[in-house]
């Protein structure tokens, strides 16, 4: 829409996105959460692990919202030609997650929860930065909390353009986690 120069429709695609990510991260966060330790068990993962792997997967599912708005906002910034952002945007949660590790793990001795707790707040800080950015108005188009709404073709065309994407990346996600299954049992 934005190549189109179609306005009407390209608020449609940024509220509809927003509300598809909402929704997106609900049901991964829960899945994962509740998934993670019956996961962890079928990747053979060694049994002194587990409860931290667990501790740490708990955390992290919990900020899936902050992982996938960042992903969201930095594929529209991308999408009009603004690569540079969400490159900022990244190295600021990056250098966050490292500081903070640091403080959590070897200052205040919180172990795996400090670095996982590290890690969604260095995603919180790069989603809160671009999500504030399309708010901003310096953006082509304003996203507004009162627009959030999903409109259903455009959800449509979203699905339709999205999946094939989205099957490539689950086939090499899964794939990694195959490899780290085998992994594993050594």
């Amino acid at each position: 829409f934005y190549g189109a120069k179609d306005h009407k429709n390209l608020k449609k695609a940024l509220h509809t996105s927003m509300i598809f990510c909402l929704a997106a991260s609900i049901i991964v966060g829960t899945a994962g959460f509740i998934l993670a330790e019956p996961i962890l068990h079928l990747m053979k993962t060694p049994a002194e692990v587990i409860p931290d792997s667990v501790l740490y997967l708990h955390i992290y599912f919990a900020g899936t919202f902050f992982n996938l708005v960042y992903n969201m906002v930095s594929s529209i910034l991308r999408a009009v030609g603004d690569s540079k952002r969400p490159l900022y945007y990244l190295i600021v949660s990056s250098v966050v997650n490292v500081v903070l590790d640091l403080l959590f793990v070897a200052v205040w001795d919180m172990g795996v929860a400090g670095a996982a707790l590290a890690t969604v707040i260095g995603q919180c800080l790069s989603a809160l930065l671009g999500f504030l950015h399309l708010m901003s108005g310096r953006f082509l188009v304003r996203v507004s909390l009162r627009r959030l709404r999903a409109d259903p073709a455009v959800l449509g065309l979203i699905f339709r353009l999205g999946l094939p994407s989205g099957v490539q990346n689950s086939v090499i996600a899964i794939a990694n986690v195959v490899v780290q299954s085998h992994i594993n049992a050594f």
